[in-house]
């Protein structure tokens, strides 16, 4: 009995979730008062909502990493916020939104924005919002990548590990310290390893 309960909760929980994704997606879309779209914009990233993390704490140890998303921008236009699932614990936690764009075979670092910590206060469902401002503007082709601190051992962003990858268009590579993510600095593309998925998507806006 115990264990159904645990079953029927967790269920209940997880239907309370993908509403509150979808409601979340849905509004990311502005409309006019006759209903009609008045600022179109969309989520990049891992398509999550009809999933659960295999690791819903987020990363267990990863200073100094370094995640590329590899989910390019479509068009130019401003990432004007983040939106990720909470994990399930509450340690305040941060990560660093990197925004790259293709040198070569390398990668430019364009922007670097430090995320506010999670779980202020606790939440170990739901999603979170991030609106950035200023908005960060990127180019067709560019795309989104994380670092995390050495000071924040642990992540803040739920995800799926190789095994379970859905996607798998996620990468990682141990060695990077501040001074390495700096806007400016480039991110050689070799040495990433890794087939993951996480639970976070930029919110992209194109250019009128």
């Amino acid at each position: 009995m115990y264990c159904q309960s645990r079953h029927l909760k967790r269920t209940f929980a997880l239907l309370i979730l993908f509403g509150v994704i979808s409601l979340a997606c849905n509004a990311l879309i502005p409309r006019s008062r006759d209903g009609e779209t008045s600022e179109r914009t969309e989520p990049i990233g891992f398509n999550f909502t009809h999933y659960i993390p295999e690791s819903p704490e987020g990363d267990k140890g990863a200073p100094n990493h370094v995640f590329i998303h590899r989910y390019p921008m479509p068009d130019d236009g401003l990432i004007t916020g983040v939106i990720y699932q909470n994990d399930i614990d509450d340690v305040p936690e941060t990560i660093v939104l990197l925004i790259l764009r293709p040198d070569g075979d390398d990668w430019e670092v364009i922007h670097r924005v430090t995320l506010l910590d999670d779980d202020i206060p606790p939440a170990a469902t739901g999603l979170a919002m991030l609106e950035l401002k200023p908005s960060l503007a990127v180019k067709k082709g560019d795309v989104f990548a994380h670092w995390q601190p050495e000071t924040r051992p642990t992540g803040p962003i739920p995800l799926n590990l190789d095994s379970t990858s859905v996607d798998g268009l996620s990468a990682g590579k141990f060695g990077f310290s501040l001074v390495d993510v700096e806007v400016g600095q480039i991110i050689p593309d070799s040495g990433f390893t890794g087939r993951r998925d996480y639970f976070m998507n930029v919110i992209f806006k194109p250019m009128p």
